[in-house]
């Protein structure tokens, strides 16, 4: 059988984690109580402005996806193609053409995210960045 004062230790041990735990999902509830409240309020002073709950890559795309992805428009192109083109042919083969902007622009940052990291991999080479001529990608052969 287990040791009395063992047992007790870990019985207190374990009322100290449970109390830490009920005060930290009290405290989640209130920040994001508080969250609301700034939303709404930057709503009124901001109203055209989005509120994006997270940055970075689309929910959708899961981590490294969108290098490979963009690998393989780059390798259907006949041509060294613009990022927003990539973007366009990205969204249209996941179907997620109708994304609204803010959407669209969050794949398009992660795309060229995943260009400029094929390019440092030399992968990809950036062609056309003349002033006032739009940059495109090609790969490396």
């Amino acid at each position: 059988m287990a040791e009395p004062h063992l047992v007790g230790a870990l019985r207190k041990k374990r009322a100290e984690i449970f109390g830490r735990i009920i005060g930290l999902e009290k405290e989640l509830r209130q920040r994001r109580t508080d969250l609301k409240h700034v939303d709404a309020t930057l709503r009124l002073f901001a109203p055209g402005q989005s509120l994006s709950k997270r940055s970075g890559r689309p929910s959708w795309l899961r981590r490294g996806e969108c290098s490979r992805l963009v690998l393989d428009v780059l390798r259907s192109a006949t041509q060294p193609l613009a990022t927003r083109e990539i973007t366009e042919r990205l969204l249209a083969g996941r179907r997620a053409g109708e994304a609204n902007a803010d959407a669209r622009d969050a794949v398009h940052k992660t795309v060229l995210a995943a260009l400029n990291n094929g390019r440092n991999k030399g992968l990809i080479e950036r062609t056309g960045s003349g002033r006032g001529v739009a940059a495109s990608w090609r790969l490396i052969r």
